[in-house]
């Protein structure tokens, strides 16, 4: 038996502060139409964003919703914890994952879920990607993508100086604005 999974990874805010709700509505639209559970990781805000999508997602009418913040502000952390609590929710069974995220993020957060696998008690994770028109990165931010995929794959993700995190509110909480 496959059993099935919407993930999505928080996106990063509008360059004027408010709330991109491209990838977190994408995956609630996907969640119902499908009736599968939907998991939110995210990093920003302190977690505020991430309880804010959770919310957003059980009142669109998404019932079976988990939400997962990590402080490492990251990919990696963000796949590491969708990948564990898979394991948790599904031990040791195949799972065919809807990964909801933008268009130019994928390629990473796919291959970081895809890697992390190994690390759990997963048998078979495969992926759908679900891509998202959301905010627009800079030139450099799809660099930096590309460089986090050669880095994770060489397994020295992590140890290059990084820049903070596009799009992210970091340290402290913040009101939200929709």
């Amino acid at each position: 038996m496959i059993h099935n999974v919407v993930a999505v990874f928080c996106g990063p805010h509008n360059d004027d502060g408010s709330i991109s709700y491209a990838r977190v509505d994408a995956a609630i639209e996907h969640a119902l139409r499908h009736d599968l559970p939907l998991i939110v990781a995210g990093d920003g805000n302190c977690g505020s964003d991430v309880r804010h999508f959770i919310s957003r997602a059980q009142a669109a009418g998404v019932l079976d919703t988990t939400g997962l913040y990590d402080q490492g502000r990251c990919t990696l952390s963000d796949a590491q914890q969708v990948v564990g609590k898979v394991a948790e929710m599904f031990p040791r069974r195949r799972v065919h994952m809807h990964l909801v995220t933008d268009w130019w993020h994928m390629s990473r957060a796919a291959i970081m879920l895809m890697g992390e696998t190994r690390c759990a008690c997963l048998e078979d994770l495969t992926i759908r990607c679900v891509n998202v028109e959301g905010p627009t990165p800079t030139t450099n931010i799809l660099r930096g993508e590309a460089q986090g995929v050669t880095d994770y794959l060489a397994g020295t993700y992590g140890e290059r100086t990084a820049y903070e995190p596009w799009g992210k509110p970091a340290s402290q909480p913040q009101e939200l604005h929709a």
